[in-house]
């Protein structure tokens, strides 16, 4: 694992596209910065990614079309939601000799 300090939406706009499976989002709201993440980050997710997301109450991410939604909740101040993007899963390429499931 590497830790790196940089600007994120500078940091994504570097990496190769599809190169991550899993993505945690949650930016400083009153900077509304939520959006522009969001949008930096989707070339660089892999069919079939996860993406966890912390948005302001009372707003959905614009995702593109074939997102689905896994789980979502909300509190007074934070919409929170799993999201999975669409296309080939890690199972799909397992020829059925693992399980894997995510609970509900």
């Amino acid at each position: 694992m590497d830790v790196v300090q940089d600007d994120a939406r500078a940091w994504l706009a570097r990496q190769p596209a599809g190169g991550f499976d899993l993505a945690f989002v949650d930016p400083p709201f009153d900077a509304a910065l939520w959006q522009p993440a969001l949008d930096a980050l989707l070339p660089a997710l892999a069919p079939g990614a996860w993406l966890y997301l912390e948005s302001p109450a009372g707003h959905a991410p614009a995702l593109p079309p074939g997102w689905e939604l896994h789980r979502h909740g909300d509190t007074r101040e934070v919409r929170y939601a799993l999201y999975r993007a669409p296309g080939r899963r890690v199972a799909d390429t397992l020829n059925g000799n693992v399980s894997v499931a995510i609970p509900e």
